[in-house]
C-alpha cells in the first residue's frame, strides 16, 4: 500500500510541477501541445516498446485482456439503448456517446499509473491493444457510415487506423519482439531507452501545465485539457 501512495505521491508532485509551469509561463503557449504530442508521438510508443518487448507476453494476453474487453464492451452496450431510444441522440452522437462509456484514458494518464503505482507500464497493455485495435476501429467505422458519403477508401482509412497509431504499433512490435525472444543490442535500445525516459514526466507535466486556466469541474465552461492536441 505505500508504494502505491508513494507512486501517486510521484504522480502528484510533477503534476504540480507542470501547473507551476503553466502558470509562469516559461514555456510559451504551446507547451501543453509540444509536450503532449511529443510524449504521445515519440516518448510513449518508445516505453511501451522497451517494457513489451522484456516482459513476458503472458501477462498482455491474460485475464486482463479479458476483464479489460468484458467491462469495456459492456459499457458501450448499456449506453446504446439510452442513448437511441431513452435520450433520442441521432446514430453518430449515440455511437460517440457509447464511446465515451466504454473508453478510458489510459494514455496520458494510464501509462504514469501504471508506471509508478503498478510497477510496469505493461499494465495498460492490454486496455491499450484493446482499445486502439478494437474499440478505435470499430467506433470510427460507425461514425464513418453513419456521417460520410462511405467512399471505399475513407473506410479503408478508418478500418487501418491502429496501423497508423503509433501506441499501438510500438505495443506489436514489442509484443511481437517478445514472443520471438528478439533482444536489441545495446547500442540500439539505450537511445530508445533514453527517449521511452521522457514518456511519463512529459505526459504529467503537459497535465499539470494544462491545468492552469482550466474549467473548474461543474462548472460548464470548456478548459483546456493536453489530450486535445492528440
Amino acid at each position: 500500500m505505500s508504494g502505491i501512495l508513494e507512486g501517486f505521491l510521484v504522480i502528484g508532485v510533477v503534476v504540480g510541477v507542470g501547473y507551476l509551469i503553466g502558470r509562469a509561463g516559461v514555456l510559451g503557449p504551446s507547451a501543453t501541445q509540444v509536450l503532449s504530442r511529443t510524449a504521445f508521438f515519440v516518448a510513449s510508443p518508445a516505453l511501451l516498446f522497451v517494457t513489451l518487448q522484456a516482459a513476458d507476453v503472458r501477462a498482455v494476453f491474460s485475464e486482463a485482456l479479458i476483464v479489460t474487453a468484458g467491462s469495456s464492451s459492456l459499457a458501450c452496450l448499456l449506453y446504446v439503448p439510452i442513448g437511441r431510444w431513452w435520450r433520442r441522440r441521432p446514430a453518430g452522437e449515440t455511437a460517440i456517446g457509447a464511446m465515451a462509456s466504454g473508453y478510458v484514458n489510459a494514455g496520458n494518464l494510464g501509462i504514469p499509473i501504471a508506471t509508478y503505482a503498478l510497477g510496469s507500464a505493461a499494465e495498460v497493455a492490454p486496455v491499450l491493444l484493446f482499445q486502439l485495435a478494437v474499440l478505435t476501429p470499430l467506433f470510427s467505422t460507425v461514425l464513418d457510415v453513419v456521417s460520410s458519403s462511405g467512399e471505399h477508401s475513407s473506410r479503408m482509412r478508418t478500418i487501418s487506423a491502429p496501423l497508423r497509431n503509433p501506441l499501438a504499433v510500438a505495443s506489436g512490435i514489442g509484443i511481437v519482439a517478445s514472443l520471438v525472444d528478439f533482444h536489441p543490442p545495446e547500442p540500439v535500445m539505450a537511445p530508445i531507452q533514453l527517449i521511452a525516459d521522457l514518456a511519463v514526466p512529459g505526459m504529467l507535466l503537459a497535465f499539470g501545465i494544462s491545468l492552469r486556466g482550466a474549467a473548474r469541474p461543474g462548472s460548464g465552461s470548456p478548459g483546456r485539457c493536453c489530450c486535445r492536441s492528440w
